[in-house]
């Protein structure tokens, strides 16, 4: 009897573990803006981001990451447009972000990769990359890209754009069309935490069923039919 309920534990950890492994959804380990169709007065790329003055995570100014500039930040940082959306390189507390562009060659466009990371997981590349996002997601999905010129100044900003939405999360590049002002999200299309919890739910519900009380069942019905014919038995008897 201890090895069946043995066995049925481990069955139910391996199934667990297998739909955990099957079912989680890779997202992306940052935000990655990937700027194409770039116009000359275009120097760096923010995000913007919706944080207020009373948040645990805002700062006045964060020195330690905008030390990178080499314009005057005075005007990024006093920077809050009509949605309440400021600088996530100037006023994030714990953030590393590359905000200079840098052309290359990628895809044959000529493109800039901008990253911006929290400050805790600068650039090592992990294979869970869903807690390395978990924070900015619970804080807000919604960001907008910034267009800054050599002097420090706000040119152009994009729509919001989220880290995910009801298919999935975000997966790769916010790929940004600077002189079109667009943006074109790559988004994950395995299974949600709440499709992959239900999945969960209802494998574990079908091994309890199948092994636990089918077979319960099944010996009942077998004990009754035990004892009917016992019963027919000793009618017969008499």
């Amino acid at each position: 009897m201890k090895r069946i309920f043995s066995f049925i534990a481990a069955l139910f950890l391996l199934s667990a573990n297998a739909i955990t492994a099957y079912a989680m959804p890779q997202e992306a380990q940052d935000i990655e803006v990937k700027s194409s169709n770039l116009t000359q007065d275009c120097e760096y790329i923010d995000i913007l981001i919706q944080l207020s003055v009373d948040d645990s995570d805002y700062t006045a100014y964060n020195e330690a990451n905008m030390k990178q500039c080499s314009f005057d930040t005075k005007e990024l940082s006093e920077f809050r447009d009509d949605d309440g959306y400021i600088s996530f390189s100037c006023h994030f507390k714990d953030n590393y972000t590359r905000m200079k562009i840098k052309t290359q060659e990628y895809g044959g466009q000529t493109v800039s990769l901008n990253n911006f990371v929290l400050k805790g997981d600068t650039y090592t590349r992990m294979w869970k990359a869903t807690d390395r996002m978990k924070k900015l997601r619970e804080l807000n999905p919604k960001f907008k890209v910034a267009v800054v010129d050599k002097n420090g100044s706000i040119i152009q900003t994009s729509k919001p754009f989220e880290l995910e939405n009801d298919s999935g999360y975000l997966w790769g590049y916010v790929n940004y069309d600077v002189q079109n002002n667009k943006v074109t999200l790559e988004w994950e299309k395995t299974t949600t935490r709440e499709q992959a919890r239900q999945l969960e739910y209802l494998v574990i519900a079908a091994i309890v069923f199948v092994f636990i009380i089918l077979p319960a069942i099944i010996v009942l019905i077998i004990m009754r039919l035990i004892k009917k014919e016992r019963h027919k038995q000793n009618c017969t008897y008499e």
